[in-house]
């Protein structure tokens, strides 16, 4: 069931509200004035709360999994260049992973990864779709038998920067096999 977001009544309300400031201001009604502005404040959060809830709603979208302490330093040990990245640029890594994590399963021999894997998998493929406003493979099942040999590769690497790691992964062909889930 999809939820509305009832602007019309809603904006009828608040436009109400913020009409009534001037009109007890121009009054010397000051306590119109102010009860009215605090209403349309409230009114303001209220609806744009109840607006992005809506938006969640419908939009049917994972949420967005966070990583973990323990996940950044198991990542760290991993791909030992990312110490040597601004902290900028690990937290762009660190959230497109999330994004990654939240939107494609990952499977090996037709089994799940572990935690540690996947991360390691969400890493390059953030690496590789950084540039992409939205993840072309989203709600996808990714086979990573040809991801594996790419990501010990990228491990063996020694000092990659933000910008060389994003080009080494945007040429590399690592997700040959994914299907829509």
């Amino acid at each position: 069931m999809r939820l509305r977001y009832y602007f019309v009544p809603i904006l009828s309300f608040i436009l109400l509200f913020l009409i009534l400031v001037p009109i007890g201001i121009y009054s010397s009604n000051l306590v119109l004035a102010k009860t009215c502005g605090f209403l349309t404040l409230i009114s303001t959060v209220i609806a744009l709360r109840y607006w992005f809830f809506v938006l969640r709603r419908n939009s049917k979208r994972n949420p967005i999994v966070k990583l973990t302490i323990n996940d950044l330093h198991s990542l760290k040990q991993s791909f030992p260049f990312l110490n040597l990245w601004n902290s900028e640029s690990q937290s762009i890594i660190q959230g497109r992973i999330g994004i990654v994590l939240s939107e494609v399963r990952f499977l090996i021999e037709n089994e799940d990864v572990s935690r540690e894997e996947a991360i390691n998998f969400s890493f390059v493929l953030a690496c590789k779709y950084i540039n992409e406003d939205f993840l072309p493979i989203a709600k996808s099942i990714v086979s990573c038998d040809t991801l594996s040999p790419f990501v010990r590769t990228l491990q063996e690497k020694g000092n990659l920067s933000f910008e060389d790691c994003i080009i080494f992964c945007a040429e590399a062909e690592i997700v040959s096999t994914y299907a829509k889930s």
